[in-house]
């Protein structure tokens, strides 16, 4: 039987105070060597390079998670003495393919979380960034489903919760405008909120609405958000967008074998990659 693994479609939101095309900014961060240790585990990013093919550039790099262990008496050979040391022992890798429109593919393991590889490559970031203040947030992105149509078969819509809400980059859509306004407007880069109501007519859901615009952009990897409804029935729904996460199995490739990895990815995740000419760099 052949082996797979699972791998998650993210986007990456990048903040800095510079002009630079985030993608160059983003590939010297990952380079760096600096390191995140918690109680148990110690986690560091290796082989990060670009690397190009066709109508594509990408990042490629992967994610290391060791475990910590406690120490033990050494040999020395020299002496014949023992010593105490710590042997850090080798626990999981995610690798990870970004894409110019800061697209993110990474595999994940039952060792290795996609959440948990989405908090550590952002704190790994941070530490490593070369541009001050330079950080970036991944968010994934959901499956082709028409949020909007079913929030109109609900009777009503009782309460949204907006998550970790960001501007959209490539071009945004028209029903981000709303959102994107209001971010302006208020000077925020990030907005979280939740809307509630007790009347029978429910929240608003015309396209006019900053609910739904936030909703839209959410839906595109920009953010996140969940979402309460009273279906025809009387019956009550809740819907998580991450729950409609874009997730794949591909065939497991070993470590060496990164660039057949590269093209895998390519190939099965270069329709959901904005065009370069779609980009905006802000």
């Amino acid at each position: 039987m052949t082996r797979t693994i699972q791998v998650s479609l993210g986007r990456i939101t990048h903040k800095s105070f510079g002009k630079e095309d985030p993608f160059g900014v983003i590939l010297r961060g990952l380079k760096g060597k600096n390191i995140v240790s918690t109680k148990s585990f110690l986690y560091h990013l290796k082989n990060v390079f670009a690397y190009s093919k066709s109508d594509f550039k990408v990042i490629y790099g992967e994610l290391y998670k060791s475990k910590l262990s406690s120490k033990h008496q050494v040999l020395d050979k020299t002496n014949l003495t023992y010593g105490p040391e710590i042997i850090d022992e080798f626990f999981s890798v995610s690798q990870f393919v970004i894409f110019r429109d800061l697209s993110i593919v990474f595999t994940s393991s039952s060792k290795l979380r996609d959440d948990n590889f989405i908090e550590m490559i952002e704190i790994l970031y941070g530490l490593n960034s070369e541009e001050l203040f330079s950080q970036i947030e991944v968010h994934y992105r959901k499956e082709d489903f028409d949020i909007f149509k079913k929030i109109e078969s609900f009777s009503r819509m009782i309460e949204v919760e907006l998550i970790n809400i960001r501007k959209s980059n490539p071009t945004p859509r028209p029903t981000f405008e709303k959102i994107e306004a209001f971010l302006s407007r208020e000077r925020t880069d990030v907005l979280n909120a939740k809307f509630k109501s007790e009347t029978s007519d429910g929240l608003a859901r015309d396209l006019e609405s900053h609910i739904m615009s936030g909703i839209s952009i959410s839906d595109s990897g920009y953010g996140d958000s969940i979402i309460t409804g009273q279906k025809q029935n009387g019956d009550f729904e809740t819907i998580r967008l991450k729950d409609k996460v874009i997730r794949k199995r591909i065939q497991y490739l070993p470590l060496e074998e990164k660039e057949q990895f590269i093209n895998l990815i390519i190939e099965m995740f270069g329709k959901y990659v904005s065009s370069e000419d779609d980009l905006i760099h802000d």
